[in-house]
């Protein structure tokens, strides 16, 4: 122990270094191979960013992301080009920015806090070391990459201020250094709005710990509200997204964000309570800032009530109080140097005994589920280079469509990768209306009852609008999807679904399988002769195990069909992380409606709710020849005459905010956009505005004249940064 104690007191950034490197190892041990977080990041933003650099140098410079969904503004979700993710991306290849990416974040992480307390507070080396390593190792036990990366990143943050404090004596170009840092700091956790948390960490660092003179704190304070000055675009989108925002629908009671920090901040407290009852001086108004944190993670639910009860729904909506306990993780980690600094040298040695047997328990169990993970969830190259979906991508880039998943470890937003956009998705804000309308495509899932876990999910708090049928994601067995029994295929049409992803057969009439990969179920045609059987009356095939064919029609799934066991499944998905997925059905929707169409009738409805619940069992057919539109739009829409009128559309030019088509009609003609509806839609021919209207409760229209129309429909939101290239 001692030898320990003494390598550490005297190389102490050597053992700050190795510790680093074993606690990111499994994140660029194999190049791209190797693992890759999926909860939070490859099932969310990282795609996003990759498709966000194709649209911009296919497009240039967008405002509305079409990725997901029916599109959401970039600014809302944080899916923009300011952030270092999405600027690493843009330089190098996606797994390369990726790896570069937590290397950056992580060693800043940890090197900032090493300094911090060294340099500026005079903290043992050794111990500052031993928790510089340790405070990064919690926060990734339980948070996803993107905000981990934020909350690491926070330390250095201080860090740099104190250097900036000491090393730069221009007033001006001292702010102009904070700003730059604060901005960018803001921009590295993927919460929109960053600074918002980094406001009050710095006030409880600046304000309890490390004090700095007024100077400073001026200086700070006036780059905070430059960085909002830059940053007014983004909190103008938010505020204006909000009030129609599925985040207005959650529930208060299911928050439950910074929980997961709860044990660790309980013990901290408990330590200080400890030393000071042993008055070993421990700052007491640190101790109430701790305590505090442990109140708020656990009456987090409350103290949102209250807040969404003075404040109401809003923008703020999506700043959880609770969330604050996360940046805690480096207050905490002073708190235990402080400590250090109180105790003789053998309570030192124990302190470090057990700092050091606390590491390795917490990253092996890390390590542990890292790499079952690594597994279930694929890596880079298991998500990302698909040769069935790249080669559906190459064959078919001459039409403007859409595709959705079927809930599995291949994930919706993935697909943006590729150059998809997908119908379903995971995003921190999309509009309301499109949630009800998913509430129609999943209807036959949410009233089945089959899990209630998922129904809670995407009714009560959730972000993710997913095909769910409510099996694992990893998957570990093959069973046949009735289609039919979970979803509505009519719905999905008029969202302009042409294809469907599954890593189970599906069963459908309707949908047309253009590939499978291996290890799945056979076809049936590779065996037997279904016209000779056909010839023969046979009705009706009996079989213990799931097979493919589009002309078979399944009456009866049984119970764990086909079970695969673990060790099959670890083999395939092991094979998957060196050559991507195998196992993808790609199916065809033959009844998909064209993302621009022209209708010739008109149906009202009472409510938003009535012409859902119509919608939910009308027919693909019924609904791109009549547009289901509300009743309060009778008055103005009953001047034209549609249903006489015959027409044609036809998209000429298309990027994400931006869609040309050409119209011709024998009459007046609404033509239907299947992109969100949003008042920043602009729409004109002629060089006349056109008025958008709702229809389908989420989608948006144009009515127009009898004769040939060029329209170009144009995503232009208020706060849009006027250099934009559309």
């Amino acid at each position: 122990m001692s030898t320990v104690t003494n390598y550490l007191r005297n190389r102490p950034l050597t053992i700050l270094n190795l510790l680093f490197l074993f606690l990111i190892i499994e994140y660029i041990a194999l190049g791209k191979y190797s693992f890759i977080q999926t909860q939070d990041f490859t099932d969310d933003i990282f795609p996003r960013y990759i498709a966000l650099w194709r649209n911009f140098s296919e497009s240039g410079f967008q405002h509305w992301s079409s990725d997901i969904g029916a599109g959401t503004d970039r600014l809302v979700n944080h899916v923009f080009y300011d952030n270092l993710l999405s600027l690493l991306i843009a330089v190098f290849p996606a797994w390369l920015a990726y790896q570069i990416f937590i290397l950056l974040t992580t060693y800043a992480g940890v090197i900032g806090f090493y300094k911090l307390n060294t340099v500026y507070f005079n903290h043992p080396k050794e111990l500052s070391a031993l928790i510089a390593i340790f405070i990064p190792l919690i926060i990734s036990s339980v948070n996803s990459t993107g905000l981990s990366a934020g909350i690491q990143f926070y330390p250095f943050t201080i860090y740099c201020v104190y250097w900036i404090n000491s090393r730069v004596e221009n007033p001006l170009l001292k702010l102009i250094f904070l700003t730059g840092l604060i901005y960018f700091t803001s921009k590295i956790i993927f919460f929109q709005l960053g600074f918002v948390y980094l406001a009050p960490f710095m006030m409880l660092w600046f304000g309890v710990i490390g004090r700095v003179k007024l100077t400073t704190v001026i200086s700070v304070a006036v780059a905070f509200l430059v960085v909002v000055i830059i940053d007014h675009a983004t909190i103008i989108a938010l505020i204006s997204s909000s009030l129609e925002s599925h985040r207005v629908e959650f529930s208060v009671l299911q928050s439950n964000e910074g929980r997961s920090y709860f044990v660790y901040q309980l013990i901290l407290v408990l330590l200080s309570i400890f030393f000071i009852i042993r008055k070993r001086i421990v700052d007491a108004r640190l101790l109430v800032i701790l305590t505090s944190f442990l109140l708020i993670t656990i009456g987090d639910s409350i103290l949102n009530y209250l807040w969404d009860t003075i404040f109401g729904r809003s923008a703020l909506a999506s700043l959880k109080i609770s969330r604050l306990t996360f940046f805690s993780t480096s207050l905490l980690g002073f708190v235990l140097l402080s400590i250090s600094n109180q105790i003789n040298h053998k309570e030192k040695k124990i302190l470090s005994f057990i700092l050091c047997i606390s590491f390795i328990l917490i990253a092996v169990d890390l390590k542990r589920s890292n790499f079952i993970n690594w597994v279930g969830q694929g890596n880079y190259v298991a998500n990302f280079e698909i040769e069935s979906l790249k080669n559906l991508r190459a064959s078919d880039n001459h039409s403007i469509f859409r595709v959705a998943v079927v809930q599995g470890p291949t994930h919706p937003n993935m697909l943006a990768a590729y150059g998809f956009e997908s119908a379903d998705g995971f995003t921190g804000m999309y509009p309301k209306s499109y949630k009800h309308y998913w509430a129609g495509v999943i209807s036959p899932f949410l009233l089945s009852g089959k899990d209630k876990h998922f129904a809670r999910y995407f009714l009560d708090w959730g972000s993710r609008f997913y095909l769910f049928t409510g099996r694992p994601a990893n998957g570990g067995r093959y069973e046949v999807v009735k289609f039919r029994d979970f979803f509505n295929l009519n719905l999905l049409s008029l969202a302009n679904v042409k294809y469907i992803i599954s890593h189970q057969p599906i069963i459908d009439e309707r949908l047309q399988i253009v590939s499978a990969g291996v290890n799945v179920p056979p076809f049936f045609r590779d065996f037997f002769n279904l016209n000779l059987l056909s010839l023969a009356n046979v009705k009706s095939i009996i079989l213990r195990q799931p097979i493919t064919d589009e002309r078979l029609h399944t009456e009866n799934v049984g119970a764990n069909v086909a079970p695969l066991v673990n060790f099959d499944m670890v083999k395939i998905r092991l094979r998957e992380n060196f050559s991507g997925r195998e196992s993808l059905f790609i199916y065809k929707n033959a009844d998909y409606v064209e993302r621009v169409f022209a209708i010739n009738k008109i149906r009202y409805f009472d409510s938003n709710e009535d012409l859902l619940a119509y919608a939910n069992n009308a027919s693909v057919d019924e609904m791109k020849s009549t547009a289901f539109v509300l009743g309060k739009l009778k008055e103005k829409l009953s001047q034209y005459d549609f249903e006489h009128t015959k027409a044609s559309t036809v998209i000429t030019s298309y990027s994400p905010s931006k869609i040309d088509f050409l119209v011709r009609s024998s009459g007046d003609v609404m033509v239907v956009l299947t992109e969100s509806f949003n008042l920043n839609w602009k729409c004109a021919s002629k060089g006349k505005d056109l008025e958008i209207v709702d229809v389908y409760g989420t989608f948006f229209s144009v009515v127009l004249g009898e004769g040939e129309n060029s329209v170009s429909c144009q995503y232009q939101p208020k706060w849009a940064y006027r250099f934009s290239i559309q």
